[in-house]
This record gives C-alpha cells, sequence and structure tokens, in this order.
C-alpha cells in the first residue's frame, strides 16, 4: 500500500511552505511551543527544588554521631538555596537571580547584598586586613542558609525563596559604602533595606560592625502593621558550631529573651566558651549604638530553626536545646510589628 499526494496538491502546499504567511504560522508555532517547554520546566524545576529541599530538612544527618555527613549535607543545602546544585534543573533555582551581589566593606567586616533577593551575608579580619572569614555560613556569597524576613498585616516574606518567598526587590544599588534593597510595595508597604560596615570603637577595629537597618511605610493611602525578623546561620572561619552568650551569661542551651528584658548584647565564640588565646569572637548589638531594642531575641541551633516562621510558638518550641545536639548555631532578632500611617515609617536596626 501507498499513500502520496496528487500532483496538484503538492503544487499549493508547496507554494504555501515558501510564502512569508508560512514562515509566520511556523514561527508562532515554534515560539508557543517554546514557551509551554520553558513554563513546565519552570514549574517542575520549583517543584523538584522544593521536593527535595522538603526532604533534606527532614533528613538532617545527625552532627554528634556523623559530623563528616553532616557538614556534606549543609553544603549540598546551601548550593541548592544558591542554585548551584548540578542534580537539579537550572541548579535548583526557584527565581531569575542577578547576574552580581553587592560588597561593602571597610577591611574590618564586610557584607555580600544579594541583588535579587537582599538576602546579605558577613565577614570579618581582626587584623584590618580585608582577609575575611566566615561570620556567617553562606559568606562569601547570598543568598544561603540566613535570611532577612518581613511581616504586613499577617503576610510575611522572606529572602529564602523557599520557605515564605518574598518578591525579588524592585532596585537595588550602592551610595557610599551602603547597599540599599528596595521593595516598593510588598502588601501596602514600602521597604528600603540598608547593609553597612560601621566603625563603633574609638580606635579603628575595636568595635565594627555590619549594621543592618531597615525603614517600613505605607506605599498606598492606608495604614498597615509593619514588622520585621533578621535571623543569622552564625559561623566563625570553619567552625559551624559556635556557642552563644549573652550580656547576662552563658548556658551552653537555647534561650529566648522579650522586651524590655533583651541583653545588649551578644557573643559567638570560635571554638566555645570561655574563648582561648586567638580564638575569634563576634559581637552582636541589640541595644545601643543606633540599635532598636528588639521584641524578641533567640539564639539556639541552626537545623531545627532554618525553616521557622513568624510566629513565636516555632521559637519557644526550641528552648533549652543543648549546642552539642546539632553542632552548628543561629540567632533570630525580631521586632513585632508597629502601626504605620502614611507619612509616617518604622525603622528596625541591629
Amino acid at each position: 500500500m501507498e499513500v502520496y499526494m496528487s500532483n496538484s496538491n503538492r503544487f499549493y502546499i508547496s507554494r504555501f511552505i515558501f510564502s512569508p504567511l508560512f514562515f509566520f504560522v511556523a514561527v508562532c508555532f515554534i515560539l508557543l511551543a517554546l514557551g509551554n517547554t520553558y513554563a513546565t520546566n519552570t514549574l517542575d524545576s520549583k517543584q523538584t527544588r522544593e521536593s527535595l529541599l522538603s526532604e533534606m530538612r527532614s533528613s538532617i544527618p545527625n552532627a554528634e554521631t556523623d559530623p563528616d555527613g553532616y557538614r556534606f549535607w549543609k553544603v549540598r543545602y546551601a548550593r541548592a538555596l544558591k542554585g548551584l546544585d548540578p542534580e537539579l534543573p537550572d541548579g535548583g533555582l526557584a527565581r531569575t537571580m542577578a547576574p552580581m551581589d553587592w560588597r561593602c566593606e571597610n577591611g574590618y567586616v564586610a557584607a555580600d547584598v544579594d541583588e535579587t533577593t537582599g538576602e546579605f551575608d558577613e565577614g570579618g579580619d581582626p587584623g584590618g586586613g580585608a582577609s575575611y572569614v566566615r561570620l556567617t555560613y553562606s559568606w562569601p556569597e547570598s543568598p544561603g542558609t540566613e535570611w532577612v524576613m518581613y511581616y504586613v498585616d499577617g503576610t510575611v516574606g522572606e529572602t529564602d525563596d523557599f520557605t515564605y518567598p518574598l518578591p525579588n526587590t524592585d532596585s537595588n544599588y550602592m551610595v557610599g559604602n551602603t547597599v540599599y534593597s528596595i521593595w516598593n510595595n510588598f502588601n501596602g508597604a514600602y521597604i528600603r533595606q540598608e547593609i553597612s560596615p560601621v566603625s563603633l570603637g574609638s580606635v579603628a577595629g575595636e568595635n565594627e560592625q555590619i549594621k543592618f537597618k531597615a525603614v517600613m511605610k505605607p506605599a498606598d493611602s492606608g495604614c498597615h502593621n509593619c514588622g520585621c525578623i533578621v535571623y543569622y546561620d552564625t559561623m566563625l572561619d570553619g567552625e559551624d558550631g559556635c556557642e552563644i552568650s549573652t550580656a547576662f551569661g552563658y548556658t551552653g542551651f537555647s534561650e529566648i529573651f522579650y522586651a524590655p528584658n533583651i541583653p545588649p548584647i551578644w557573643r559567638a565564640y570560635e571554638y566555645g566558651f570561655p574563648p582561648g588565646p586567638g580564638d575569634l569572637v563576634a559581637l552582636g548589638i541589640l541595644i545601643g549604638f543606633e540599635a532598636e531594642m528588639p521584641d524578641v531575641f533567640w539564639y539556639g541551633n541552626w537545623p531545627p530553626s532554618v525553616s521557622n516562621g513568624w510566629d513565636d510558638a516555632d521559637w519557644v518550641a526550641l528552648v533549652g536545646e543543648a549546642f552539642a545536639l546539632y553542632d552548628d548555631t543561629a540567632t533570630m532578632v525580631k521586632w513585632y510589628p508597629r502601626n504605620v500611617c502614611p507619612g509616617d515609617s518604622v525603622v528596625y536596626i541591629t
């Protein structure tokens, strides 16, 4: 059996194939097919990534019995957050990222700020020679394993694009030594985040800090309740299990504090408490030096806290855990929502 076209039909089909109309239809068809393929792949990538991260968070190796396995797990987890996991489509990234980060520094401390998310990481050099080592896990690049969460009228957005993703920044830029990340309208609120190195001591190197500042105000004609959380995945050089103390003392266990009983400072120790000669010690300021006293301060273990949300109950549930349980610590600074009306703003600094 043979199937064929008559000669007359071939003529008209050939004439159509070589006509401008055919090329237009063909191009539209190809673009439509590519668009559908891209949308499907993007969706599959996001779903695959979320499935992987959920699976990874539910199967964290025991840091006490398998420290090497835990370190390998966290490296891969951080790579997936950055979109660098070779086993996932597009590296596992759920959003399109800008090609570069911003860097502000003064030789003693530095911050890397991601253009797309506004997330930042910190490095430090006690000698002031700009040979920075880690102060947070994901240094020298963001985004990573720490995050900022903004709250507006019951809706939260987080710079980590996995749990409660905040939209991409509407603009970001650097003026002087300050990096600005702007969200023009998140649920009715304008947000301006500022990251900058500051020298607070009487001489250089005495008290060098990376200052976080958030300005929130209405983007429309209504009043809004605006709050903020800053979550740090502490790490000093190569030590991820930095034990933490406050001005109220050292306990070896996770703790939570509420205003007005907030410690003015907290410290992280490279090789445990008390620190030995030459050990790195990081200092965080909660009250004074421009810092706006938070309503809640928590410190404890990173693995069970990284996926926490806005509610205090999430953090209270982790109080009393020993640092040795995971050998991987974190801190959380939280300001409860303030009601802000047009013409006014609220400022949070730590």
